[in-house]
């Protein structure tokens, strides 16, 4: 910080030393012209107590700006008060530096980053006293709220979801693998299988029904509608297991069997109909 003092000279000690800076206590001595010039400087009062010749500050410091370090150099860190439009002061603090770093915590407000920010630990965020984001030195990150992506979402190493119901709303699913599992953790007296929304009409349904040990396969009942009797195929009747409609589903005429053998399911898978009694 750059000042220029007002320099004073008396023979009384000023009654702030803070305030009226001392730079030195002087012994005078007569010229032989008759002037006084400067016999000697001391930097200790009268009594040997070291003079205070330096002081930062009081109860306000101003300054257009603050240069931090002794070397004249133009690249000198420094701070300055901002400047608006119309050439006024302004009210933000600029810091003039090629690196800020802050060895302590930091409490702030809002902060904007107009670059790149580096995060060297954890990172957490709270809404009043609760944790609602968290990133912690491994990687891995917690969330409590939800989540909107608008790009492609990309899961390298699986994706699990629980609790509540998962929705793909998008025009094709595929799947890479080979094996798709139902009813994983629920029940064995659950029956489950596929179903095809049809927008008005019935909703066409793949499903193993745990009571019959066979496959369903048809329509839901349309409202106002019988659902129709189905005879079963020869297979079904020798003891195999086929897939043909159940009740309350609509029956279709023709019906896709899985031959088995025991408890285990052989290929290939065979065709046979079914003939319908109509109402």
């Amino acid at each position: 910080m750059w000042e220029k003092a007002d320099i004073k000279a008396s023979s009384l000690k000023p009654k702030d030393v803070r305030k009226d800076i001392l730079l030195g206590r002087v012994t005078l001595k007569h010229n032989q012209d008759g002037a006084l010039s400067i016999d000697q400087i001391y930097d200790t009062d009268v009594d040997g107590t070291q003079l205070v010749t330096r002081a930062i500050g009081g109860e306000t410091l101003k300054a257009d700006k603050i240069i931090v370090g002794s070397k004249d150099d133009p690249d000198q860190p420094f701070l300055s008060n901002s400047v608006k439009e119309d050439g006024k002061e302004g009210n933000k603090l600029n810091v003039h530096a090629a690196l800020t770093e802050f060895t302590g915590n930091l409490r702030t407000g809002a902060i904007s980053s107009y670059g790149a920010l580096d995060v060297n630990g954890e990172l957490a965020v709270t809404a009043g006293s609760e944790q609602v984001f968290k990133v912690n030195d491994s990687g891995d990150v917690d969330m409590s709220g939800s989540v909107a992506v608008a790009g492609s979402f990309s899961a390298k190493s699986g994706i699990e979801v629980s609790g509540g119901m998962a929705v793909l709303d998008v025009p094709q699913v595929m799947v890479g693998g080979n094996m798709v599992t139902l009813n994983k953790n629920a029940s064995k007296e659950n029956n489950s299988g596929f179903e095809v929304i049809r927008k008005d009409e019935p909703s066409a349904k793949l499903l193993w029904d745990e009571k019959s040990k066979g496959w369903m396969i048809g329509t839901d009942v349309k409202e106002g509608m019988r659902p129709a009797a189905c005879s079963m195929s020869p297979m079904e009747q020798s003891g195999s297991s086929c897939m043909a409609a159940h009740l309350p589903m609509a029956c279709i005429p023709t019906v896709s069997c899985i031959r088995r053998t025991g408890s285990r399911l052989s290929a290939p898978m065979r065709r046979a109909t079914s003939r319908s009694t109509r109402h």
